[in-house]
């Protein structure tokens, strides 16, 4: 991401143990929305050093990497400078139209088979029911839901 510099504030800190480091508070702004980012010069040695002299208006290409609860930038450098990881999607998510069409054909069957099977139990005469019978009509069902359908205006 591009940010422009606001102000560069380096403090000397001590950890828990008493062991001192450096510590900068980056005021910087993308695209007019102003925030804060804590560098500390153990973390990432590249970036503080690259942060700690930058003045008010400066631009600079940072990257942002979310690790544990944090978001942590690993790399900065003048604009241009960050190489950005190419993300390549391979194939789609989204059915074709064919594969839409394999599906559709899938639910109409089924629905007509299991309304053959209502066909069978709504007849007066109970025929006996076997396999081939209600997949024929079943088919017979399938073949009207398919059927062209002609629009007289």
């Amino acid at each position: 991401m591009k940010i422009t510099i606001v102000s560069v504030l380096k403090e000397d800190m001590l950890n828990k143990l008493g062991k001192p480091y450096q510590q900068l508070n980056v005021m910087y702004s993308v695209d007019g929305v102003s925030a804060t980012q804590k560098i500390v010069s153990f973390q990432n040695p590249q970036v503080f050093k690259e942060l700690e002299g930058l003045q008010k208006g400066e631009i600079r290409e940072v990257k942002a990497e979310k690790i544990g609860a944090y978001t942590q930038w690993t790399s900065a450098g003048p604009v241009g400078t960050i190489v950005k990881e190419a993300t390549k999607v391979i194939g789609s998510n989204y059915e074709s139209a064919e594969e839409r069409a394999v599906k559709q054909r899938y639910i109409v069957r089924q629905s007509a088979i299991a309304n053959a099977i209502a066909y069978y139990n709504a007849s007066l005469d109970k025929p006996v029911m076997s396999v081939d019978a209600i997949i024929e009509v079943a088919k017979q069902f399938e073949a009207y839901v398919f059927e062209p359908v002609l629009l007289s205006i």
